[in-house]
């Protein structure tokens, strides 16, 4: 049996068993093996250095950035659809009754500053102490639960889509985000205080 060639390696560099030693002075093709070896590593350190071409790092670091943004995408992407399906696990589809009167009765609004200040309007609205109720039933939680991931999927999409989303679309998604802001107002005030509702116009 012949030395393999990680054997004959570490013969080359001064290691190795004992035994392999003994073997390579008694085996004639070992010891062509080792020297062919060694002529093939002369060779190779005798090859000119060859030097990247002109741009190549940056070519491989935009490969790179384009790779990670493409991972953000997809991470953002599988958390939204995540959020979809609790959505739709929960009932998201519900909608309050229709005699709930509306802060916004019609939330599409044509300017997207005007959505967006809406928005904000009832946010803080919802951060209002009497919209806490401290105890809940579970079907008013889940009703609360749902309406709140409903938006989290929303707030995912603008954030993925940033400054590239078209306009009609940025009109829909703030639209939207206004109604469900709207829609949890009036949830938490109907569930607030001792099963009264309480609108958030009356705060």
């Amino acid at each position: 049996m012949h030395l393999t060639t990680e054997d004959l390696l570490a013969l080359r560099d001064g290691e190795g068993a004992p035994e392999h030693r003994r073997h390579l002075l008694q085996c004639p093709e070992c010891g062509r093996r080792l020297e062919s070896m060694g002529e093939l590593r002369s060779e190779l350190r005798g090859l000119p250095a060859l030097e990247p071409p002109v741009g190549a790092w940056e070519r491989i670091l935009a490969v790179q950035r384009r790779q990670q943004r493409a991972r953000r995408v997809l991470v953002w992407a599988a958390a939204a659809a995540a959020l979809l399906v609790m959505a739709v696990t929960a009932g998201l589809v519900l909608r309050p009754e229709a005699t709930t009167p509306s802060r916004f009765p019609d939330a599409r609004f044509n300017d997207i500053a005007d959505l967006m200040n809406a928005s904000r309007e009832l946010e803080m609205v919802l951060r209002s102490p009497s919209l806490r109720s401290p105890v809940l039933r579970p079907a008013e939680a889940a009703r609360i639960v749902a309406l709140e991931d409903q938006l989290a999927l929303i707030d995912t999409q603008l954030v993925t889509a940033g400054d590239g989303l078209p306009r009609s679309s940025a009109l829909v998604l703030w639209s939207d985000r206004v109604e469900l802001l709207d829609e949890l107002v009036r949830a938490r005030g109907r569930f607030a205080g001792e099963g009264k509702f309480r609108h958030a116009t009356d705060l």
